[in-house]
């Protein structure tokens, strides 16, 4: 096909790739590369924002194996809602990237 070599993944694959790190697939298979990248910077904040939430409120996260929505300090409240916030950066960045091309004339779509 015009010099591009064709890429085939299993989908299951795909699927159980995504499930483990959010975003690999998407990388893999350089389809929505941008939404992927987030995705994993936004796991990677997460897992981090995780471990400094043990130190920031260690008597609510001792009592509780999730500790999601229980901080009472304020740092630990300000590691929650930087969570909430990254998760939903990505999926934001995707619908504006989505809704821009279908508001697109035809004509000025990109090829790829």
């Amino acid at each position: 096909m015009h010099g591009r070599k064709l890429m085939y993944m299993n989908p299951t694959a795909a699927a159980l790739i995504n499930w483990v790190v959010p975003g690999a697939s998407y990388i893999f298979l350089k389809e929505r590369v941008a939404f992927g990248w987030l995705l994993i910077a936004a796991l990677v904040i997460s897992i981090i924002a995780e471990v400094l939430l043990q130190y920031a409120d260690p008597i609510v996260y001792g009592f509780n194996t999730l500790a999601l929505l229980y901080s009472t300090t304020p740092a630990g409240i300000s590691l929650e809602v930087l969570t909430f916030t990254v998760w939903g950066i990505p999926f934001g960045y995707d619908a504006y990237v989505i809704a821009r091309r279908k508001s697109m004339p035809p004509h000025e779509l990109p090829l790829s």
